[in-house]
């Protein structure tokens, strides 16, 4: 079994994404993803940046599934099953994060789109907890095979996603719901609980 934590974890962290891409289509007509961006721009730099983490993270993954790659360390069994059991809970918790926010959720920034605020269930308790547990399921992957990919990824998801939040997505719940979104931000931690 211990032999199949990896790819288990692997596969069902993308399992939950496609899973929610194809609910928000049967239930909006529409998968949410909105990563258009004007070329150069800081939005699309981070996109690109995003992008390229993914990229890091999931052929350092396929290379360590197949072999290809050695770990840079034997992780005991113990601490394998706690990461597993990690990146197994982070990835029900970027599920479970998505579905509170219904039919808000996007993958990315519209600026003509006007969705509701979402601050009930984790987002009582931290703003983006989506970015949060996708950190933990990371964190819980990279112990589980640690490899120079797996934590140039992870440092790289550190980068992109607090430019997303800072330069993209803040300025953006700014814009369109003002005074509720300051409170709102006044009270609840960014990706940690306060």
């Amino acid at each position: 079994m211990d032999s199949l934590y990896l790819p288990v974890a692997v596969v069902f962290m993308l399992a939950t994404l496609v899973f929610r891409l194809a609910l928000q289509r049967a239930r909006t007509g529409d998968t949410g993803v909105r990563l258009k961006a004007a070329r150069f721009t800081s939005t699309w730099w981070i996109n690109m940046g995003l992008l390229a983490t993914a990229v890091v993270n999931l052929s350092g993954l396929v290379a360590l599934m197949l072999s290809r790659a050695a770990p840079l360390t034997v992780v005991p069994f113990s601490i394998r099953t706690g990461a597993f059991v990690l990146a197994i809970a982070g990835s029900a918790a970027v599920l479970f994060a998505q579905l509170t926010m219904g039919a808000s959720w996007r993958i990315g920034v519209d600026e003509s789109e006007r969705t509701a605020l979402i601050a009930h269930g984790p987002y009582r308790v931290v703003r983006n907890p989506i970015y949060s547990a996708i950190a933990v399921a990371l964190i819980g992957l990279t112990l589980l095979a640690p490899h120079a990919t797996t934590l140039t990824g992870l440092a790289m998801y550190a980068v992109f996603i607090s430019l997303l939040v800072r330069r993209v997505e803040e300025p953006y719940l700014l814009r369109v719901h003002g005074d509720a979104y300051r409170a709102y931000a006044a009270t609840v931690g960014r990706f940690l609980p306060r």
